[in-house]
Protein backbone atom coordinates (compact mmCIF):
# COMPACT_ATOMS: atom_id res chain seq x y z
CA UNK A 1 0.00 0.00 0.00
CA UNK A 2 1.69 3.85 -0.99
CA UNK A 3 1.85 5.79 1.56
CA UNK A 4 2.50 9.59 1.04
CA UNK A 5 2.05 12.24 3.61
CA UNK A 6 2.78 15.89 3.86
CA UNK A 7 2.76 19.05 5.38
CA UNK A 8 -1.26 19.52 4.78
CA UNK A 9 -3.60 19.02 7.37
CA UNK A 10 -5.87 15.64 6.58
CA UNK A 11 -8.75 16.29 5.27
CA UNK A 12 -9.55 13.51 2.27
CA UNK A 13 -9.36 9.92 4.00
CA UNK A 14 -9.84 6.84 1.91
CA UNK A 15 -11.61 3.83 3.61
CA UNK A 16 -8.69 1.07 3.73
CA UNK A 17 -9.58 -2.26 5.08
CA UNK A 18 -5.59 -3.12 4.68
CA UNK A 19 -4.72 -0.66 7.53
CA UNK A 20 -5.82 -0.98 11.38
CA UNK A 21 -7.16 1.89 11.34
CA UNK A 22 -9.23 1.48 8.41
CA UNK A 23 -8.51 4.75 6.35
CA UNK A 24 -5.32 6.08 4.49
CA UNK A 25 -4.41 9.50 3.44
CA UNK A 26 -2.85 10.79 0.11
CA UNK A 27 -2.76 14.43 0.97
CA UNK A 28 0.46 15.04 -0.49
CA UNK A 29 -0.61 13.96 -4.21
CA UNK A 30 -3.98 15.96 -4.11
CA UNK A 31 -2.79 18.98 -6.34
CA UNK A 32 -6.29 20.69 -5.74
CA UNK A 33 -9.65 20.06 -4.90
CA UNK A 34 -12.98 21.74 -5.73
CA UNK A 35 -15.93 21.91 -3.33
CA UNK A 36 -19.53 22.73 -4.83
CA UNK A 37 -22.92 22.52 -2.65
CA UNK A 38 -26.02 23.22 -4.44
CA UNK A 39 -29.99 23.05 -4.05
CA UNK A 40 -30.15 21.72 -7.19
CA UNK A 41 -28.16 18.52 -6.95
CA UNK A 42 -26.33 16.65 -4.27
CA UNK A 43 -22.48 17.88 -3.49
CA UNK A 44 -19.97 17.03 -5.34
CA UNK A 45 -15.95 17.22 -4.85
CA UNK A 46 -13.57 17.39 -8.05
CA UNK A 47 -10.39 16.23 -7.06
CA UNK A 48 -7.19 16.86 -9.02
CA UNK A 49 -4.81 13.82 -8.11
CA UNK A 50 -0.79 13.59 -9.08
CA UNK A 51 -0.39 9.68 -9.72
CA UNK A 52 3.70 9.31 -10.21
CA UNK A 53 4.72 5.79 -11.69
CA UNK A 54 0.87 4.85 -11.32
CA UNK A 55 1.48 3.82 -7.62
CA UNK A 56 -1.76 4.91 -6.25
CA UNK A 57 -3.56 3.53 -9.16
CA UNK A 58 -2.01 -0.05 -8.49
CA UNK A 59 -2.69 0.21 -4.96
CA UNK A 60 -6.96 0.67 -6.49
CA UNK A 61 -7.40 4.71 -4.94
CA UNK A 62 -9.37 5.04 -7.99
CA UNK A 63 -11.75 2.16 -8.38
CA UNK A 64 -15.53 3.77 -8.52
CA UNK A 65 -17.78 3.23 -5.59
CA UNK A 66 -14.62 3.41 -3.28
CA UNK A 67 -15.64 5.52 0.32
CA UNK A 68 -13.67 8.90 0.74
CA UNK A 69 -14.23 10.87 3.85
CA UNK A 70 -13.94 14.85 3.33
CA UNK A 71 -13.83 16.93 6.55
CA UNK A 72 -15.21 20.54 6.05
CA UNK A 73 -15.89 23.75 7.80
CA UNK A 74 -19.82 23.85 9.00
CA UNK A 75 -22.57 25.84 11.06
CA UNK A 76 -24.13 22.70 12.66
CA UNK A 77 -26.97 24.61 13.78
CA UNK A 78 -30.52 25.09 12.24
CA UNK A 79 -34.67 25.60 12.88
CA UNK A 80 -33.79 26.44 16.49
CA UNK A 81 -36.86 27.65 18.55
CA UNK A 82 -34.13 29.55 20.63
CA UNK A 83 -31.09 32.25 19.41
CA UNK A 84 -27.98 29.11 18.54
CA UNK A 85 -24.69 29.33 19.48
CA UNK A 86 -22.29 30.09 17.01
CA UNK A 87 -18.16 30.54 17.73
CA UNK A 88 -16.32 32.97 15.53
CA UNK A 89 -13.81 30.76 14.38
CA UNK A 90 -15.73 29.08 11.34
CA UNK A 91 -18.01 27.03 13.78
CA UNK A 92 -17.07 23.00 13.92
CA UNK A 93 -15.33 20.43 11.76
CA UNK A 94 -17.52 17.91 10.01
CA UNK A 95 -16.77 14.78 8.67
CA UNK A 96 -18.84 13.52 5.53
CA UNK A 97 -19.11 10.32 3.74
CA UNK A 98 -18.47 10.66 -0.20
CA UNK A 99 -18.31 8.27 -2.62
CA UNK A 100 -16.24 7.91 -6.09
CA UNK A 101 -18.81 8.22 -8.57
CA UNK A 102 -16.14 9.00 -11.55
CA UNK A 103 -12.40 8.84 -12.23
CA UNK A 104 -10.65 10.22 -15.33
CA UNK A 105 -7.09 9.92 -16.12
CA UNK A 106 -4.69 12.46 -18.01
CA UNK A 107 -0.93 13.72 -18.92
CA UNK A 108 0.26 15.54 -15.77
CA UNK A 109 4.29 16.85 -14.96
CA UNK A 110 6.80 13.98 -15.70
CA UNK A 111 5.72 10.55 -16.42
CA UNK A 112 2.87 10.47 -13.98
CA UNK A 113 -0.70 10.91 -14.76
CA UNK A 114 -3.42 13.47 -13.14
CA UNK A 115 -6.61 11.99 -12.12
CA UNK A 116 -9.62 13.84 -11.87
CA UNK A 117 -11.93 12.67 -9.37
CA UNK A 118 -15.95 13.05 -9.05
CA UNK A 119 -17.23 12.40 -5.13
CA UNK A 120 -20.57 12.88 -4.70
CA UNK A 121 -22.57 11.91 -0.87
CA UNK A 122 -22.23 8.09 -0.46
CA UNK A 123 -25.88 8.52 0.88
CA UNK A 124 -27.16 9.52 -2.02
CA UNK A 125 -25.36 7.41 -4.25
CA UNK A 126 -26.94 4.61 -2.53
CA UNK A 127 -30.13 5.70 -2.95
CA UNK A 128 -30.14 5.95 -6.46
CA UNK A 129 -29.10 2.51 -6.29
CA UNK A 130 -31.46 1.18 -4.03
CA UNK A 131 -34.74 -0.40 -6.27
CA UNK A 132 -36.13 -2.60 -3.44
CA UNK A 133 -39.11 -1.32 -2.83
CA UNK A 134 -39.42 -2.81 0.41
CA UNK A 135 -36.66 -1.59 1.88
CA UNK A 136 -38.25 1.91 2.42
CA UNK A 137 -41.75 2.33 3.61
CA UNK A 138 -44.41 5.05 4.74
CA UNK A 139 -45.94 8.36 1.81
CA UNK A 140 -45.34 11.67 1.00
CA UNK A 141 -42.79 13.43 4.00
CA UNK A 142 -43.05 9.89 6.08
CA UNK A 143 -41.05 8.31 3.02
CA UNK A 144 -38.35 11.09 2.47
CA UNK A 145 -37.77 10.66 6.25
CA UNK A 146 -37.42 7.20 6.05
CA UNK A 147 -35.27 6.98 3.07
CA UNK A 148 -32.87 9.60 4.87
CA UNK A 149 -32.58 7.03 8.06
CA UNK A 150 -32.27 4.14 5.69
CA UNK A 151 -29.06 6.07 4.21
CA UNK A 152 -27.59 6.94 7.62
CA UNK A 153 -28.51 10.75 7.09
CA UNK A 154 -30.29 13.56 9.24
CA UNK A 155 -33.00 15.07 8.17
CA UNK A 156 -34.65 18.46 8.01
CA UNK A 157 -38.46 17.79 6.67
CA UNK A 158 -41.83 19.64 5.95
CA UNK A 159 -44.88 17.97 6.84
CA UNK A 160 -46.48 17.22 3.31
CA UNK A 161 -49.90 15.43 2.71
CA UNK A 162 -49.79 11.76 1.94
CA UNK A 163 -48.40 12.02 -1.53
CA UNK A 164 -47.89 8.75 -3.75
CA UNK A 165 -44.57 6.86 -3.20
CA UNK A 166 -45.29 3.50 -5.02
CA UNK A 167 -42.34 2.61 -6.55
CA UNK A 168 -43.22 2.36 -10.42
CA UNK A 169 -42.21 -0.03 -12.42
CA UNK A 170 -41.10 0.10 -16.64
CA UNK A 171 -40.23 -3.67 -18.14
CA UNK A 172 -38.48 -5.21 -15.90
CA UNK A 173 -36.87 -2.45 -14.04
CA UNK A 174 -37.93 -0.78 -11.10
CA UNK A 175 -37.30 2.97 -10.35
CA UNK A 176 -34.43 3.69 -7.37
CA UNK A 177 -35.46 5.41 -3.90
CA UNK A 178 -34.17 8.66 -5.23
CA UNK A 179 -36.56 8.80 -8.49
CA UNK A 180 -39.32 8.11 -6.32
CA UNK A 181 -38.49 10.89 -3.60
CA UNK A 182 -38.02 13.37 -6.60
CA UNK A 183 -41.55 12.40 -7.67
CA UNK A 184 -42.90 13.01 -4.96
CA UNK A 185 -41.31 16.41 -4.34
CA UNK A 186 -43.05 16.98 -7.75
CA UNK A 187 -46.22 15.73 -6.58
CA UNK A 188 -46.17 17.50 -3.46
CA UNK A 189 -46.40 20.69 -5.02
CA UNK A 190 -49.27 20.20 -7.77
CA UNK A 191 -51.46 18.79 -5.23
CA UNK A 192 -51.46 21.27 -2.60
CA UNK A 193 -50.95 24.09 -5.28
CA UNK A 194 -47.54 25.11 -4.31
CA UNK A 195 -44.02 25.53 -5.34
CA UNK A 196 -41.57 22.43 -5.84
CA UNK A 197 -40.22 20.77 -3.17
CA UNK A 198 -36.50 21.41 -2.68
CA UNK A 199 -34.68 18.06 -2.37
CA UNK A 200 -30.95 18.32 -1.78
CA UNK A 201 -28.19 17.24 0.41
CA UNK A 202 -25.31 18.79 2.34
CA UNK A 203 -23.30 18.27 5.63
CA UNK A 204 -24.74 14.49 6.04
CA UNK A 205 -28.33 16.50 6.61
CA UNK A 206 -30.80 15.69 3.66
CA UNK A 207 -33.25 18.86 3.17
CA UNK A 208 -36.97 18.58 2.18
CA UNK A 209 -39.44 21.52 1.44
CA UNK A 210 -40.36 24.55 -0.39
CA UNK A 211 -38.04 27.43 -0.43
CA UNK A 212 -40.49 29.49 1.53
CA UNK A 213 -40.44 27.13 4.00
CA UNK A 214 -36.70 26.92 4.04
CA UNK A 215 -35.94 30.93 4.29
CA UNK A 216 -35.31 31.35 7.90
CA UNK A 217 -34.47 28.20 9.43
CA UNK A 218 -31.18 27.78 9.22
CA UNK A 219 -28.31 30.42 10.28
CA UNK A 220 -26.15 32.13 12.94
CA UNK A 221 -28.28 34.92 14.15
CA UNK A 222 -31.88 34.61 15.45
CA UNK A 223 -34.70 37.60 15.70
CA UNK A 224 -37.89 35.57 17.87
CA UNK A 225 -39.68 38.66 16.44
CA UNK A 226 -39.58 38.46 12.68
CA UNK A 227 -42.26 37.05 10.51
CA UNK A 228 -41.06 34.79 7.56
CA UNK A 229 -43.46 35.55 4.45
CA UNK A 230 -46.85 33.34 4.37
CA UNK A 231 -46.97 30.14 3.44
CA UNK A 232 -49.21 28.30 0.87
CA UNK A 233 -52.18 28.21 3.73
CA UNK A 234 -51.77 32.17 4.17
CA UNK A 235 -50.33 32.25 7.82
CA UNK A 236 -47.07 33.59 8.80
CA UNK A 237 -44.58 32.32 11.28
CA UNK A 238 -42.50 33.98 14.09
CA UNK A 239 -38.83 33.82 13.94
CA UNK A 240 -36.10 33.92 11.68
CA UNK A 241 -32.65 32.24 11.80
CA UNK A 242 -29.94 34.03 9.09
CA UNK A 243 -26.98 35.74 8.69
CA UNK A 244 -26.13 38.98 7.73
CA UNK A 245 -24.24 40.17 5.14
CA UNK A 246 -23.39 43.99 5.41
CA UNK A 247 -21.68 45.96 2.83
CA UNK A 248 -20.58 49.48 3.93
CA UNK A 249 -18.85 51.68 1.46
CA UNK A 250 -16.72 53.12 3.94
CA UNK A 251 -15.48 49.91 4.68
CA UNK A 252 -16.44 47.83 2.12
CA UNK A 253 -17.39 44.48 3.55
CA UNK A 254 -15.82 44.74 6.83
CA UNK A 255 -17.75 44.71 10.18
CA UNK A 256 -19.53 41.73 10.11
CA UNK A 257 -18.41 37.66 10.81
CA UNK A 258 -18.07 37.34 6.89
CA UNK A 259 -16.28 39.75 4.83
CA UNK A 260 -17.80 40.65 1.34
CA UNK A 261 -14.89 41.10 -1.12
CA UNK A 262 -16.60 42.91 -3.84
CA UNK A 263 -20.27 44.79 -3.70
CA UNK A 264 -22.80 42.03 -4.88
CA UNK A 265 -24.04 41.54 -8.11
CA UNK A 266 -27.94 41.17 -7.59
CA UNK A 267 -30.46 41.16 -9.91
CA UNK A 268 -34.40 42.35 -9.72
CA UNK A 269 -36.64 41.04 -12.75
CA UNK A 270 -40.19 41.16 -13.09
CA UNK A 271 -42.73 38.72 -14.37
CA UNK A 272 -40.53 35.84 -12.89
CA UNK A 273 -40.98 33.42 -10.43
CA UNK A 274 -37.42 34.13 -8.56
CA UNK A 275 -37.96 37.91 -8.04
CA UNK A 276 -34.17 38.45 -6.73
CA UNK A 277 -30.98 36.81 -7.73
CA UNK A 278 -27.43 37.27 -7.22
CA UNK A 279 -24.42 36.66 -5.90
CA UNK A 280 -21.46 37.23 -3.51
CA UNK A 281 -17.59 36.93 -3.23
CA UNK A 282 -16.42 36.30 0.14
CA UNK A 283 -13.09 35.77 2.24
CA UNK A 284 -12.97 32.01 2.96
CA UNK A 285 -11.88 32.09 6.38
CA UNK A 286 -15.59 31.81 7.76
CA UNK A 287 -17.06 32.25 4.02
CA UNK A 288 -15.69 28.21 3.81
CA UNK A 289 -18.85 27.56 6.41
CA UNK A 290 -21.72 28.55 4.45
CA UNK A 291 -24.23 26.06 2.96
CA UNK A 292 -27.19 26.04 0.49
CA UNK A 293 -30.28 26.14 2.42
CA UNK A 294 -28.86 29.11 4.69
CA UNK A 295 -30.71 32.27 5.05
CA UNK A 296 -29.12 35.56 4.90
CA UNK A 297 -29.61 39.62 5.13
CA UNK A 298 -28.32 41.45 2.59
CA UNK A 299 -27.38 44.84 4.35
CA UNK A 300 -26.01 47.28 1.36
CA UNK A 301 -25.48 50.40 3.38
CA UNK A 302 -26.67 53.61 0.79
CA UNK A 303 -30.02 51.64 -0.55
CA UNK A 304 -32.55 49.48 0.25
CA UNK A 305 -33.75 48.65 -3.11
CA UNK A 306 -32.21 44.92 -2.32
CA UNK A 307 -31.69 44.73 1.16
CA UNK A 308 -33.89 41.71 2.38
CA UNK A 309 -33.86 38.10 3.14
CA UNK A 310 -32.42 35.68 0.56
CA UNK A 311 -31.69 31.56 0.42
CA UNK A 312 -28.47 30.38 -0.62
CA UNK A 313 -28.81 28.41 -3.49
CA UNK A 314 -24.84 27.17 -4.19
CA UNK A 315 -21.96 27.62 -2.81
CA UNK A 316 -17.77 27.11 -4.55
CA UNK A 317 -14.65 27.23 -3.31
CA UNK A 318 -11.36 25.74 -3.87
CA UNK A 319 -10.63 23.58 -0.30
CA UNK A 320 -6.77 24.38 -0.31
CA UNK A 321 -6.69 27.15 -2.38
CA UNK A 322 -6.75 31.41 -1.52
CA UNK A 323 -9.43 32.11 -3.76
CA UNK A 324 -12.66 33.71 -2.67
CA UNK A 325 -15.77 31.72 -1.80
CA UNK A 326 -18.45 32.15 -4.18
CA UNK A 327 -22.14 32.04 -3.09
CA UNK A 328 -25.15 32.44 -4.93
CA UNK A 329 -29.05 33.25 -3.27
CA UNK A 330 -32.67 34.01 -4.64
CA UNK A 331 -35.49 35.02 -3.31
CA UNK A 332 -38.02 32.19 -2.64
CA UNK A 333 -39.56 30.98 -6.13
CA UNK A 334 -43.35 32.47 -6.53
CA UNK A 335 -46.67 30.77 -7.61
CA UNK A 336 -47.93 32.40 -10.75
CA UNK A 337 -50.45 33.62 -8.93
CA UNK A 338 -47.99 35.80 -6.73
CA UNK A 339 -46.12 36.78 -9.41
CA UNK A 340 -46.46 40.41 -9.62
CA UNK A 341 -47.68 41.45 -13.27
CA UNK A 342 -46.61 45.39 -14.21
CA UNK A 343 -49.19 47.28 -15.67
CA UNK A 344 -50.01 47.73 -19.30
CA UNK A 345 -49.52 51.68 -19.07
CA UNK A 346 -50.16 54.76 -21.09
CA UNK A 347 -49.76 53.88 -24.68
CA UNK A 348 -48.47 55.96 -27.23
CA UNK A 349 -49.52 56.39 -31.24
CA UNK A 350 -46.78 54.98 -33.60
CA UNK A 351 -44.82 57.69 -35.24
CA UNK A 352 -43.37 57.01 -38.11
CA UNK A 353 -39.68 57.78 -38.42
CA UNK A 354 -38.30 61.10 -39.93
CA UNK A 355 -41.50 62.11 -40.49
CA UNK A 356 -42.88 66.01 -39.84
CA UNK A 357 -43.62 65.94 -36.00
CA UNK A 358 -40.36 63.93 -35.32
CA UNK A 359 -38.37 66.55 -37.47
CA UNK A 360 -40.88 69.34 -35.51
CA UNK A 361 -39.58 67.91 -32.24
CA UNK A 362 -35.87 68.50 -33.12
CA UNK A 363 -35.86 71.66 -34.29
Amino acid sequence: MTSLTGPRESDFRWDDVSLIGGQSNIDKAILSAGIHYSTDMASQLTLQVHDPNFSLTRDNYFAIGRTIWYRSYTHSQFNRPVEPQFQEDAGSRIWQRFELASATMGPGPAAGPVWTLMLRPKGIQQLKRNRNSESIGGTGSAFIKAAARWAGLDSVVQTTDEAASLWKTEGEVTENAWDVMGRIAGESAENEKHTRFMLFEVDNVLFFGTQRWLLGQWGMEYNPTLEVMPNTAGSKRTGMNYITMPWNWNNSGVGGVFRLLSLPRVTRSDNNPLEVTGSLQLDRFNGRSLRPGMTIFLDIDGTQYFNGYYLINDVSFDHYGTSAVSVSFRSPERIPKDVHQLEVGQRFAVIAPFSSSVDAVFT
